[in-house]
């Protein structure tokens, strides 16, 4: 197995170097964003989950008499309202901070090429070798 970086991982993982160290906050409110948005699925996965288990329970009463299914369907349908709308401003502002990550972009570009002219190098002479870690850590 190969398991050398790609040019275009390596470039993601130096943008992220470079915003945690120029500006924190924005890598923290995208960090903060994603587990939103993954927790937010997760909660209407559950909800659907909900659904299809009461449904799928006979307990013999008639769907529209049943309470317990009926409850449940309300509960979801107001997470899923809250859900959305959370969502969409979520949706937003991950807009925003992708544009604002996207000023750091040509660093991370030239880091990455950079990265790769000095892996060559071991062409020319085995001592030239170094590891990725150490190059993140001289980044």
């Amino acid at each position: 197995m190969n398991f050398c970086v790609t040019e275009i991982a390596l470039e993601e993982q130096c943008l992220n170097i470079v915003i945690q160290i120029e500006n924190a906050n924005l890598e923290t409110n995208r960090i903060e964003s994603v587990k939103k948005i993954a927790d937010n699925s997760a909660k209407l996965q559950k909800l659907e989950d909900d659904i299809l288990a009461s449904l799928q329970n006979d307990s013999g009463i008639p769907l529209l008499e049943d309470v317990e299914l009926i409850n449940t369907l309300n509960t979801a349908k107001d997470a899923s309202d809250e859900a959305k709308s959370q969502a969409e401003g979520l949706k937003i502002s991950m807009k925003k901070i992708m544009e604002n990550r996207e000023m750091y972009r040509p660093i991370a570009k030239k880091a990455s090429a950079l990265y790769f002219v000095l892996f060559e190098l071991n062409v020319v002479d085995a001592m030239y070798q170094f590891s990725l870690s150490w190059y993140k850590e001289l980044f």
